[in-house]
């Protein structure tokens, strides 16, 4: 492993109360019923637009195009109102990258969470100066699990995708590896539920503990 490289929200960060209550107020903007927050775990991992949209559905929304740009204009407010309320590192995150650092071993972050929202959370939550690079949602370039992301996090560090080891928590995440053929670890801890048969070749962990033990011995 040359370097390794990190989804966001649900494996870095545990973010499902923050991105909830955003979504909730969008939704009660719209005189829609709030979700649960397990509903809200259920529905990341796509973006903002994807998680907006399954909400929608999920309320029988009859036209949703016509609902949603007010709605992702209410979710973008309330979430930037707060970028990290109720979010925090998982248990043993610091550990690990600390011990990334220690070894020399670069890091970097791949999310479909919008660039300035993603630099403003790590730095808040003070694990910004772990990351050479970090890729968020940007006009132009397509989202997980298409590979562009990816890509660009790469050409950066000028490495192949089997140089690293790409950790990631939804099935979004299974994919980008794959189609990038990239080594890949599974937060089973995080937002996503994933078969294990599904992903057969992944390094499968629940504690960042665990990861490194595998990863270190």
């Amino acid at each position: 492993m040359k370097a390794a490289v990190f989804d966001l929200d649900g494996t870095l960060i545990d973010s499902a109360g923050g991105i909830a209550a955003a979504a909730n107020i969008a939704m009660a903007q719209e005189g829609l019923a709030a979700f649960d927050l397990e509903t809200i775990r259920g529905f990341t991992g796509g973006g903002a637009s994807v998680l907006l949209r399954r909400c929608l559905r999920a309320r029988n929304v009859a036209d949703i195009d016509t609902v949603f740009p007010r709605c992702h204009a209410g979710f973008m407010a309330a979430y930037r109102a707060d970028p990290v309320a109720d979010t925090a590192p998982y248990p043993g995150v610091r550990e690990f990258l600390g011990q990334l650092r220690a070894r020399g071993i670069p890091m970097a972050i791949c999310t479909n969470k919008p660039t300035d929202l993603a630099e403003l959370a790590v730095r808040n939550l003070g694990i910004a100066d772990f990351f050479d690079i970090l890729v968020g949602a940007e006009d132009g370039r397509p989202l997980k699990p298409d590979p562009a992301q990816l890509q660009a996090v790469l050409a950066h560090l000028r490495l192949d995708a089997r140089d690293i080891l790409y950790v990631g928590d939804t099935n979004v995440d299974a994919e980008t590896a794959r189609v990038t053929q990239a080594p890949f670890a599974f937060f089973s801890g995080g937002f996503g539920t994933i078969d294990p048969k599904e992903i057969p070749d992944a390094m499968i962990f629940d504690h960042f503990d665990a990861l490194a033990r595998a990863v270190f011995g």
